[in-house]
């Protein structure tokens, strides 16, 4: 080998965010976007499946698959964001536990909302 060039020496597999840390930070960050989104409806999945959904069957507006749809997207984003936030809530982290507590309070609010707009649509 040639002494301008060191050696490069790879064992085992390679992580792709660093250390345990950063995903940790990064699942703690990513409950709390998935909190907002959940919380804001879901935002523009939801806006798609709402016109896939209106546009599949337009002649009974709203039947029963819009209203899972509509309700089911707020609410499957936030049980993502809830168990992403309480998992992060759980570290020592001083910045991991705050913000992974504010995301699955986020995703709780989604998940209430999202329930609560589905049974809105049924009384409709």
């Amino acid at each position: 080998m040639n002494d301008d060039q060191p050696e490069i020496i790879t064992q085992g597999s390679v992580d792709t965010y660093g250390d345990v840390a950063q995903r940790q930070r990064f699942n703690a960050f990513l409950a709390l976007a998935l909190g907002v989104l959940g919380a804001l409806g879901g935002g523009v999945v939801g806006t798609a499946a709402q016109w896939l959904v209106y546009a599949s069957d337009s002649s009974s507006y709203p039947n029963d698959l819009f209203t899972i749809v509509m309700g089911g997207v707020p609410v499957l984003i936030g049980a993502a964001a809830l168990v992403l936030g309480l998992q992060a809530a759980a570290l020592r982290d001083p910045l991991n536990a705050p913000i992974g507590k504010v995301g699955a309070v986020l995703g709780a609010v989604a998940v209430v909302g999202g329930v609560l707009y589905a049974i809105a649509l049924l009384h409709q």
